[in-house]
């Protein structure tokens, strides 16, 4: 059972089997047709021309949880039935009523989960063209400023190279000196002003205590 689960082709061996079954599933291994037999020691006795590789020793407590499980499903189903027969209720149209309202939920759950991939979805792309267009806009940005600063290091480079412009570019930066030392000397002369407002102000306030 448990090599059927995860669809492994084998043959298998026990004490419930007809000879005409056991010499099949033999046959079916000694020819490469199955790979895998499941059997015990006794089981495989008059088993004579195999190679055997691997053995594997495996407990039974999956499969027989499985068989219980089953089981009791089957309890619970013959249960169900005799309380449906005892209720004077036909139990066919009563399965067939459970059957349908377990296809109903599958149905529903299934478009629910549809629903919620779709919203997911259109959240998603409702996010990618917003974060394109910044992307976008980021880009051009960045294209500009580089344009922007590739031409002025052409346009110096050029100006300096020419002669015609070399002494205009040498009165700009004497005019710029100057423009900023005037604003510095300003400055100076703002903030010392300042500095002796502050100590007028306080030696008149000294004087009057």
């Amino acid at each position: 059972m448990m090599l059927n689960a995860i669809s492994m082709d084998n043959v298998c061996l026990h004490g419930f089997m007809r000879q005409k079954e056991r010499v099949a599933a033999l046959t079916q291994f000694r020819s490469n047709l199955k790979c895998t037999l499941v059997a015990t020691n006794v089981a495989a006795r008059d088993d004579e021309a195999v190679k055997i590789f691997t053995t594997v020793s495996v407990t039974r407590r999956e499969q027989e949880a499985q068989l219980d499980n089953e089981e009791f499903e089957q309890r619970k189903r013959n249960y169900r039935v005799k309380r449906w027969i005892q209720a004077g209720v036909d139990p066919d149209m009563m399965e067939e009523g459970l059957e349908e309202m377990r296809r109903k939920r599958i149905k529903a759950a299934k478009k629910a989960k549809l629903a919620k991939i779709k919203e997911v979805q259109a959240q998603i792309q409702a996010e990618k063209p917003s974060k394109e267009e910044n992307r976008l806009q980021n880009d051009a940005e960045d294209i500009d400023t580089s344009i922007k600063e590739g031409l002025k290091k052409v346009n110096k480079k050029l100006m300096k190279k020419d002669d015609r412009f070399k002494d205009v570019i040498g009165k700009i930066t004497k005019i710029k000196r100057k423009a900023d030392n005037v604003k510095a000397k300003k400055e100076l002369e703002e903030s010392s002003a300042k500095k002796k407002k502050k100590i007028k102000g306080n030696k008149a306030e000294l004087n009057n205590k």
